[in-house]
């Protein structure tokens, strides 16, 4: 019998996992595809008028061009998102497993000369001095295909958090549909403990892969 597995991420990075794990026989992937990216113009100023970049968001550090010179320093939220702008020439100033964390390691006297680059929908605001840069706007799901809601009432084994506002948005549209009660014995797989925590009053099992 197959393992389900819910994910809900957006469309793009839904389909780069199920062709990751495309080996694994005794899985049946279930996509839900809760968020939409849609990218802005950046300013290409912004590396001249400032030496800091903010960056917590994978989608900035996979979509951001080539450093445009090279002593650019990264303040950055995940070694994923790290490693990829290592490799377009970026120098990492820090790595953070939370953006909480990435806020209180952040310089104090190097607030002023920083630049926060980010979606137009964030969980955490920047200190002060930081200015924010949008680079792209996010759309979340506002309700969900009849195809899903069968397949979730027929059980799902695992369902994947990555984000806390995907975690939000996931929790309304259960609730809307009635949906939780089918996944009692359902495990979530969340990214932190602080995207865990949004539904840990809701799901019995959740795993953090901090």
């Amino acid at each position: 019998m197959k393992n389900r597995v819910l994910l809900t991420r957006s469309k793009k990075e839904n389909q780069l996992i199920i062709s990751l794990l495309s080996d694994r026989t005794n899985i049946e992937f279930i996509q839900l595809n809760l968020i939409n990216y849609s990218p802005l113009a950046v300013n290409n100023e912004l590396f001249n008028e400032y030496s800091s970049l903010i960056i917590t968001s994978n989608y900035v550090a996979k979509n951001i061009s080539i450093a445009p010179k090279d002593d650019i320093l990264v303040w950055v939220v995940g070694t994923k998102s790290a490693k990829e702008l290592e490799n377009k020439g970026y120098k990492i100033g820090f790595i953070a497993p939370s953006v909480e964390i990435l806020i209180h390691n952040l310089p104090k006297s190097e607030l002023n000369n920083m630049v926060y680059l980010s979606g137009d929908i964030i969980s955490k605001e920047m200190p002060n001095g930081i200015r924010r840069e949008v680079v792209y706007k996010v759309t979340y799901l506002n309700s969900l295909d009849q195809e899903v809601i069968v397949k979730i009432k027929e059980g799902i084994n695992y369902l994947t958090a990555y984000s806390k506002n995907c975690a939000k948005t996931l929790l309304n549209l259960l609730v809307e549909n009635n949906l939780l009660k089918y996944l009692e014995n359902t495990k979530v797989i969340a990214i932190s403990s602080s995207v865990g925590n949004i539904l840990k009053p809701h799901f019995k099992n959740i795993i953090v892969t901090d």
